[in-house]
């Protein structure tokens, strides 16, 4: 009998190859594991070396990095702007909000309709210059090509109109009341064809429309009478007397734990804007109405505004968009001060007054720490919040909806995330060392050394600037508008000064030094140069003011549309910056 187990029949080839396989696979995706923890711990190695290296140069630099720095202390609440009576309401917008009509922009939108307004100014008849005599028709006749006769023309006009100036918010604001205006009649007579932009660029703030055969119609678009305009905000009094005594607080913190900077409540800046146009046409409509002292206490309050953005007593943050609104109020507030020095409605008071506020102007610590807290906001952010976190807080604020989508950053290594942050501060650095802080200069070359580097980083994506094509701002040109509104601040101390001794003394000085140290203290500095301003008298007893302009070169005072070219030269003619 045969007792042996019989041996199972042998699996076929196909059956033997598949443990094989399958061994084979497990290990394929083992080291294929492998090879990809390996990948993101040696990217995550790199990329936070890479951080950690730039922090230690930063701060060999004393830039402060770390965002915890940035917050600013607990005030109390009775010592807090923002804690003042409807202060939080009026000048405070919460993450994500979108701005409402209110009290202060419903003054525009009632008036705004009076911007297509217009009243006729003045006919001017085209003569030809070969038989045009002195009068035509009892018509005053000038020569369009004589700069000095054109500027008896604009006289003439001028004098129909009576004393205006231009309202921020494009209104013409004008002394006399609009149906005593009267519109001068007369002739030019030119060697060539003239149009209505060739008649409109001699006449500033005023349109020109063609009114038939040689015949153009010179009108004041969106006219406005000053008592009117006073008239209209009056009943905002009540809310102003509440903004000043807020205002009057020493400190500006906003009521959160900022421990995630891109969810910190802003500023409502929309109201900021309103409030302070609203100010600056007080102000002008005064001037108009010969009322210096009422026109200051508008002109101060709008100095005083700017505590809101500047974040008195220490209370940092100051965002890089807050610092830029702030350096428009400044603008404002120096065109409004032109406003009354060419209508010469100042005295020794208000000269006095408006020097010691332009004195406190100093843009270019504020800007350029505006941009280190933005490096320290930006890198906190995407190091330690979720990214489809930040994705949120992005679509909810509106900032930016370009870059990729979370969906792709989540699949980065963490190491490339500390990449970016640091090819975005470099980035960074290169804008802020546009400023020197230590002697309140420009450097234009830096800024533009800076413009092509950045330009050339984020014209193309890669792994690694996907955070700069995102969160890095345009402060290259605010540079520019920075540097020309600090030069325009420091010029309108100098003016101030120079119009006190000339009301001394009759005259105005041979030289800048004649002025210290009894009407200035010291001599304001040039943005970009570094030292004084140029000054000289004229031989027609006026004054010639005038810093170097971005091109770093001195053009003996002449100017240029182009704001990289030509010297910025003190000017109050009307509609000059």
């Amino acid at each position: 009998m045969n007792t042996e187990t019989p041996h199972p029949p042998p699996a076929p080839p196909h059956a033997r190859r598949q443990p094989r396989r399958g061994r084979s696979l497990l290990v394929a995706i083992l080291a294929f594991a492998l090879t990809v923890a390996l990948f993101y711990a040696e990217e995550n190695w790199r990329g936070k070396r890479a951080w950690e290296n730039y922090k230690r140069t930063a701060e060999a630099k004393s830039r402060v990095i770390d965002w915890p720095a940035y917050i600013p202390p607990a005030v109390p609440d009775d010592q807090n702007i923002f804690k003042a009576p409807r202060m939080q309401e009026w000048f405070v917008k919460p993450s994500g909000a979108r701005s409402t009509q209110n009290e202060f922009s419903n003054v525009y939108d009632t008036l705004s309709a009076r911007l297509t307004n217009r009243i006729a100014v003045a006919e001017i008849t085209i003569c030809e210059a070969a038989t045009a005599s002195v009068t035509t028709n009892a018509l005053p006749v000038f020569s369009f090509d004589d700069p000095a006769a054109r500027q008896q023309a604009l006289a003439i006009i001028e004098a129909a109109v009576g004393p205006r100036v231009l309202g921020a918010q494009g209104f013409n604001f004008v002394r006399a009341p609009l149906n005593s205006i009267r519109p001068a009649r007369i002739c030019f007579r030119s060697e060539k064809k003239l149009t209505a932009s060739d008649i409109a660029n001699e006449l500033p703030g005023l349109a020109v429309r063609p009114g038939g055969s040689n015949q153009f119609a010179v009108t004041i678009d969106g006219p406005i009478p000053a008592a009117e305009y006073l008239a209209r905000t009056e009943p905002l009094e009540t809310d102003f007397e509440i903004m000043r005594a807020g205002l009057k607080r020493p400190y500006a913190r906003v009521d959160d734990d900022f421990k995630h900077p891109l969810e910190i409540p802003i500023q409502n800046f929309m109201m900021i804007r309103h409030v302070a146009q609203i100010l600056a046409q007080r102000a002008q409509a005064f001037l108009l109405r010969h009322e210096p002292e009422k026109a200051l206490n508008e002109l101060t309050f709008l100095h005083q505004l700017g505590r809101l953005l500047e974040k008195p007593g220490g209370g940092k943050p100051v965002t890089f968009v807050a610092a830029m609104i702030d350096v428009a109020l400044k603008r404002l507030y120096v065109s409004t001060v032109k406003d009354g020095l060419r209508l010469g409605v100042w005295r020794e008071a208000e000269l006095a007054a408006i020097q010691a506020q332009l004195q406190e102007v100093d843009l270019l610590p504020l800007v350029a720490g505006s941009l280190e807290m933005e490096v320290a906001a930006v890198c906190h952010a995407f190091e330690t919040t979720p990214l489809i976190e930040l994705q949120k807080s992005w679509a909810s604020s509106g900032l930016s909806t370009h870059g990729p989508r979370v969906s792709v950053f989540d699949l980065l290594p963490h190491g490339w995330v500390y990449q970016n942050m640091t090819k975005y501060a470099r980035l960074m650095d290169l804008q802020i060392e546009s400023f020197n802080i230590s002697t309140r200069t420009v450097l234009p070359r830096n800024n533009d050394k800076a413009a092509a580097s950045i330009n050339n980083a984020v014209s193309h994506a890669s792994p690694f600037n996907l955070i700069a094509r995102i969160a890095i701002p345009n402060a290259l040109k605010a540079a520019q508008t920075m540097a020309r509104v600090q030069s325009s601040a420091n010029q309108a101390q100098i003016v101030c000064a120079v119009e006190r001794y000339r009301l001394a003394h009759r005259e105005y000085p041979q030289s800048l030094e004649q002025l210290v140290p009894q009407y200035l203290a010291k001599i304001p500095r040039d943005p970009i140069e570094g030292t004084a301003p140029h000054y000289r008298r004229t031989s027609d007893g006026k004054f010639v003011l005038y810093s170097i302009g971005w091109s770093e070169k001195d053009h003996g005072g002449a100017t240029s549309s182009d704001v990289k070219q030509g010297d910025w030269v003190w000017s109050t003619e009307l509609n000059q910056s």
